[in-house]
């Protein structure tokens, strides 16, 4: 809404009003982008907590994002980007096929 508050403020000018709904529709489409990314997060790895949690009914240590995505027994190496890249090779491959 800030965007389009600054965009818009010259109002009589047609071009700040057009550029004003082109930011407030760009944002809204990275909103929703984003809303996918974390639910996609979410539903892949099962939290949203970035750092190491500890539970208050069992007293467990539940991993986090940066443990669940570069576990330590890996030596922190990255687990979810090269699953990504395996997978858009092998969608290619299909492709091609």
């Amino acid at each position: 809404i800030c965007s389009w508050f600054l965009i818009g403020f010259y109002f009589e000018r047609h071009s700040a009003s057009t550029a004003a709904n082109k930011a407030f529709i760009v944002n809204r489409v990275g909103d929703f982008g984003m809303l996918i990314g974390l639910m996609a997060l979410w539903g892949g790895l099962g939290t949203l907590h970035f750092g190491d949690s500890v539970s208050s009914a069992t007293g467990q240590v539940e991993p986090g994002l940066f443990e669940l995505v570069r576990p330590a027994e890996n030596h922190h190496e990255q687990q979810v980007p090269d699953g990504l890249v395996a997978f858009a090779a092998a969608d290619q491959i299909e492709k091609m096929a």
